[in-house]
C-alpha cells in the first residue's frame, strides 16, 4: 500500500487498492479461502452499493460459493469461524443452510467495509482539522474519545433496515407489525437533542452515546476489534507520520452506497 519516493511515501488509504489488507486481516480466522481476495473485494462493494443488478448477481455468486465452503468444513473441520458455525447448535439444532450462508456473508462484509471506511474517515478528519491533530499529538490519551467522535460524526454505517415486531406508535406515527423500517443512524448521531452542537467535531465530547455501532441486541459484535484496529492505526500514524497530508489533486468521491459512508480513494502523503 505504501510506495517509497524520496523523503516521503505515498499511501492510498484505504481506497480500493488498500482493501485486500482488510480481507487478509479477517480471512485466516473466518475461514475464507486466501486465493479469492479480489472476488471478496468486489462482493463487498456490490453488497453495499446502489447498483441493483450487481447486488443480485453477487448474491447469486455468494450463495453457492459459501455453501461449498460450508460443505468442505463439514467433512474437514478447521480452526476457523466457518467450521465453528457449521458444527454449532442452537437448542440442539444446527444452523440451516440459509443461516450459514448469511453468517458467512456477514463475516465477509462487516469486518471489511466498516472498519476500512472508519479508518479513511480518521485520516480525512485529521487532515481537515489541524487543531484536532495537534491536540492528539500533544495528548495521546485523547485517541479513544477521538475515535468515538469519528464513529458519531461520520457514521461508517449510515442506516439499517428493521421490521416492526408488533403494532406501536412512534413520534405520532402508527406502525403495524411487519412494516419495514429504515433506521438512519447518521441522522440519530447528529440529533441536537442528544448531542449539543452536533455539527461540531469534538474529541472531548462527553457523554458520547452515539449509535454508530448499533444498540441493544444488535450492538456490533466486532466493536472492540474495530476500536482496537483504529486505535493502533491512529497511534502509529501520529508516531511515524504526524505531518501527513491528503493529496488534494485527487477530488473526494464517496462510494455509491446508501448503507455506508466511505471514500473511493484517499491518497495521502506521509510526512514525518
Amino acid at each position: 500500500m505504501a510506495r517509497q519516493g524520496g523523503s516521503e511515501a505515498r499511501l492510498r488509504c484505504p481506497g480500493r487498492p488498500g482493501q485486500p489488507a482488510a480481507h487478509l486481516r479477517h480471512r485466516p480466522h473466518a475461514g475464507h479461502p486466501g486465493g479469492d481476495l479480489s472476488r471478496f473485494k468486489q462482493w463487498s462493494e456490490d453488497l453495499v452499493g446502489t447498483n441493483q443488478e450487481r447486488y443480485v448477481q453477487c448474491q447469486r455468486e455468494m450463495s453457492p460459493y459459501f455453501s461449498a465452503v460450508a460443505a468442505e468444513r463439514r467433512l474437514e473441520p478447521r480452526d476457523d469461524l466457518i467450521s465453528n458455525l457449521v458444527h454449532a447448535k442452537v437448542d440442539g439444532e444446527q444452523l440451516s443452510e440459509i443461516e450459514l450462508i448469511g453468517f458467512c456473508i456477514l463475516l465477509l462484509v462487516a469486518g471489511n467495509e466498516t472498519t476500512t471506511n472508519l479508518i479513511a474517515s480518521i485520516f480525512l478528519c485529521l487532515d481537515s482539522l489541524p487543531e484536532v491533530r495537534e491536540e492528539l499529538i500533544a495528548d495521546r490519551t485523547l485517541i479513544p474519545s477521538a475515535i468515538e467522535e469519528v464513529f458519531r460524526y461520520f457514521s461508517p454505517v449510515q442506516m439499517m433496515f428493521r421490521s416492526v415486531k408488533r403494532d406501536t406508535e412512534l413520534g405520532g406515527m402508527a406502525m403495524k407489525a411487519g412494516d419495514p423500517v429504515f433506521l438512519y443512524i447518521a441522522s440519530a448521531n447528529h440529533d441536537e437533542k442528544a448531542f449539543p452542537e452536533p455539527e461540531r467535531f469534538d474529541i472531548r465530547r462527553s457523554p458520547n452515546a452515539h449509535v454508530g455501532l448499533g444498540s441493544g441486541i444488535h450492538y456490533c459484535l466486532g466493536a472492540q476489534l474495530a476500536r482496537l484496529e483504529s486505535r493502533i492505526v491512529l497511534e502509529t500514524l501520529l508516531e511515524r507520520y504526524p505531518r501527513f497530508s491528503r493529496d488534494r489533486s485527487v477530488p473526494l468521491e464517496r462510494i455509491e452506497s446508501n448503507l455506508m459512508f466511505g471514500l473511493r480513494r484517499l491518497p495521502v502523503f506521509l510526512n514525518g
